[in-house]
């Protein structure tokens, strides 16, 4: 016995890693590295944080796909918006803070902001936004920022860390740099290039929603949220643009066409009310005389309001149907985001002429978006914007906001 208790452990054998992560140096084991989560945490399904930089390597393998920096400084290729493969500092910040705050909004986009997105109560969706798009982001410098500046957002919606300035910063720094990457990625789109740009413009689009609930009523009456309605008209735009320049159309596994093929915004379902035409079919008829403000005096172009007003209250009657018929919430949730990009491009110009009836066909719609009111990208902005667009009508009009204004009221938000 006395001998047993003599006999020593086996020694480990490996280097003392002293850039691994706080959980793997804690228990003093070796620690891969990887990023975001290490092997060790990912096998404990545990947390994984990186508080020590590595020395830059003298050399950097020529394969090695680096994460681009969100100042945008670190591709000298042109505008392409693709990262090249050179050896650099640490690609995220200067600064180690704001760094884990860049790891942190990388990860968390993985394994919670993915799940909240338009569509992904389908798994195939689900593990695209989860599982490629990180990957894709890793390539591509628009769609790496986008992705960081919307799970940071994220973060400041749903934690404790709603004050703290580095993650303030990071989402502001990330969300101006993905603007500023964006746009000029957009001139070159290529098929190596055009996938990760329509994803980039989906959460370009989720952010632009979500940002709507910074504005605040105004004293001098109702401001449309014209640059929400541009951002998503633009999007329609890249997918026609992409789908020119890339292949991905003929690769149905592709990330981007799992999603495009299960998309639902033109699909009718049968909701067993009210149907057809005579839904919102008030938001047609007759103004009175003076305020008919999207009135032309030439008849060719009040032919073509009224079709832009019914091609619209059209999409309105397929959300509602949706709605009524107990479609899922991101199910609902693709077709709010696809409202304004399918709508004609003329209803978003007499929605910022301030048209009357524009404005009362905008609150339509914003009434059957508060369903997802508990969506953290959603929140209270449907609610918000029905009311000041009742307050901004003129008293004569402000009837055709009462089955919106009632409507919200029914979600608990009025």
């Amino acid at each position: 016995m006395e001998a047993a208790r003599r006999i020593a452990r086996p020694r480990l054998h490996h280097k003392k890693s002293r850039t691994g992560c706080t959980r793997c140096r804690a228990r003093r084991v070796k620690c891969n590295e990887a990023k975001p989560v290490c092997n060790n945490c990912y096998r404990h399904n545990v947390p994984c944080y990186y508080d020590r930089v590595p020395r830059p390597a003298a050399t950097t393998p020529a394969n090695q796909l680096r994460p681009p920096s969100s100042s945008g400084t670190n591709d000298s290729s042109g505008d392409t918006g693709r990262t090249l493969e050179t050896p650099s500092r640490t690609p995220l910040s200067a600064s180690l803070h704001d760094a884990y705050w860049e790891l942190r909004a990388f990860h968390h986009f993985a394994v919670a902001t993915s799940e909240t997105l338009p569509g992904s109560h389908l798994p195939g969706v689900r593990k695209s936004w989860s599982e490629q798009v990180p990957v894709l982001a890793l390539s591509y410098k628009p769609l790496w920022n986008q992705l960081v500046a919307l799970s940071a957002l994220h973060l400041l919606a749903s934690s404790n860390h709603a004050e703290d300035p580095a993650l303030l910063a990071c989402r502001a720094d990330a969300h101006s740099a993905a603007l500023q990457s964006y746009r000029p990625a957009l001139g070159q789109l290529g098929p190596d290039t055009a996938e990760a740009a329509c994803f980039t413009s989906i959460l370009l689009l989720v952010d632009t929603f979500a940002s709507l609930q910074q504005r605040r009523p105004r004293l001098d009456g109702y401001d449309p949220p014209v640059h929400w309605l541009r951002v998503t008209q633009g999007t329609r735009a890249v997918f026609e643009a992409a789908e020119t320049s890339s292949g991905s159309s003929s690769n149905p596994a592709s990330g981007i066409m799992t999603v495009i093929a299960s998309s639902n915004h033109n699909q009718a379902v049968s909701s067993g009310g009210d149907s057809g035409s005579r839904e919102f079919a008030y938001l047609l008829g007759p103004l009175p005389g003076d305020l008919e403000a999207e009135a032309e005096p030439e008849p060719e172009q009040r032919r073509d309001i009224a079709r832009a007003y019914e091609e619209t209250v059209d999409r309105l009657r397929l959300i509602r149907a949706a709605v009524e018929a107990g479609e899922p919430l991101l199910a609902l949730c693709r077709r709010f985001m696809s409202f304004a990009c399918l709508v004609p491009p003329l209803f978003v110009d007499l929605v910022e002429r301030k048209a009357p009836r524009a404005l009362a066909v905008l609150g339509h719609f914003f009434a059957l978006a508060a369903c997802a009111r508990e969506l953290w990208w959603v929140g209270d902005t449907p609610a918000r914007e029905v009311h000041a667009i009742r307050d901004g009508l003129p008293p004569e009009l402000r009837h055709l906001m009462e089955w919106p204004c009632e409507f919200v009221a029914d979600q608990g938000d009025g």
